[in-house]
C-alpha cells in the first residue's frame, strides 16, 4: 500500500519459495496471490494475469486464507464491469464468512474503479470496525457519494498518514478529475500535485535478471526479439513506447482513444515479441535498443 512494489514482490517470491509443497496449499496460494496483487497494483496487468494463471493451476483450498488478494488482483488486471460485479459478490461472501477486512478491501477496490455499488457495504463494515484504514475507506465512499472534493482531499491526506500512498494517490487523482469536470482548475491542479507527490514515492517493479541480447533487431526504431519473425506493428510500437515511459494502460487508452483492454492486448503481444514480462523490463529493453 505504500507503493514499495519491488520490495513487496521480492517478499512475495520468497514466501512462495518457502511455502511451496507439503500440506501448505493455503499458504502457498496466499503467496502466489500476493505476487499477482503486487503486479496488479503496480499497473502490470499482463504480469498479474500470468501469475493469476499460476494461482488457478494450484487449485482451491477450503481455508480461503487471505483470498481477497487474488480477487483484487483479478479485478485490477481486468477492470471491467463484470469484474467489479464478481469482486462485489466476493465481498459479500467474505461478510458471510465473518472476514470483514477481506470484504471491505474487495468492496473498496470496486469503489476505486468508479463503481458506486460498493459504497453502502464499505460504510456498513467500517461502522463496526476500529481500523483507521477502514474508516478512511468509508469516508472516501461517502465523499464519492456526495462528490465532495474537499472531503476527498482530506481522506487522501489520511491515507498518506497511514502509509497507504497508493490509496492516497487514487483519492487525489479522482478528486482532480471531478474538479476538472467542474472547471475548477485551481483545485484540479492542487490535487494533481498531491497525487504526484505520493506517486513519486512509488518504487517501481524492477526487471527480472535476463541474459544480454546484443544486436536486438529493430523495425522503425522499435526492438524486436531475436527469433521472433514478426516485427511490432505500428500500434504495438506506440503503446510499447508509452508503457515504457511509465504510463498506465488507462492513461495510454485515453491518449490513443482506445479501451484499457485493447491497450493490454496490444501490449501483451509486444511483450511476447520482445521477450519481456513487465513495463520495467520493457523500458530496459528499449533503452538498450
Amino acid at each position: 500500500m505504500a507503493g514499495r512494489f519491488s520490495t513487496a514482490a521480492l517478499a512475495a517470491r520468497h514466501a512462495e519459495s518457502e511455502l511451496r509443497g507439503g500440506d501448505r496449499l493455503g499458504f502457498h496460494r496466499w503467496a502466489v496471490a500476493q505476487r499477482a496483487y503486487v503486479a496488479a497494483v503496480a499497473g502490470e496487468a499482463i504480469l498479474a494475469r500470468k501469475v493469476l494463471a499460476d494461482l488457478d493451476a494450484l487449485g482451491t483450498h477450503p481455508a480461503r486464507l487471505y483470498e481477497h488478494t487474488g480477487v483484487i488482483a483479478k479485478l485490477l488486471a481486468d477492470g471491467s464491469a463484470d469484474a467489479c460485479s464478481r469482486a462485489l459478490e466476493a465481498a459479500f461472501e467474505f461478510v458471510e464468512l465473518g472476514d470483514a477486512h477481506s470484504a471491505i478491501r474487495c468492496a473498496y477496490e470496486v469503489l476505486c474503479l468508479s463503481d458506486a455499488r460498493a459504497i453502502e457495504l464499505i460504510v456498513e463494515i467500517a461502522s463496526r470496525s476500529d481500523s483507521e484504514l477502514h474508516r478512511a475507506m468509508a469516508d472516501h465512499a461517502l465523499a464519492v457519494e456526495s462528490r465532495d472534493i474537499d472531503s476527498l482531499a482530506g481522506v487522501a491526506d489520511r491515507f498518506a498518514a497511514l502509509g497507504a500512498n497508493v490509496f492516497a494517490a487514487r483519492c487525489a487523482e479522482s478528486g482532480a478529475q471531478w474538479a476538472q469536470e467542474q472547471s475548477d482548475d485551481r483545485q484540479a491542479t492542487r490535487l494533481r500535485v498531491m497525487a504526484a507527490s505520493w506517486r513519486d514515492r512509488f518504487e517501481p517493479l524492477q526487471p527480472q535478471p535476463a541474459p544480454d541480447r546484443p544486436g536486438l533487431p529493430t523495425d522503425g526504431g522499435m526492438p524486436v526479439a531475436t527469433g521472433v519473425p514478426a516485427p511490432l506493428t505500428r500500434r504495438e510500437r506506440e503503446i510499447a513506447l508509452l508503457a515504457s515511459q511509465g504510463l498506465a494502460s488507462r492513461a495510454i487508452g485515453d491518449r490513443l482513444f482506445l479501451s484499457s483492454r485493447t491497450v493490454e492486448n496490444h501490449l501483451g503481444k509486444a511483450y511476447t515479441k520482445l521477450g519481456v514480462g513487465s513495463r520495467a523490463e520493457l523500458a530496459h529493453v528499449l533503452a538498450r535498443a
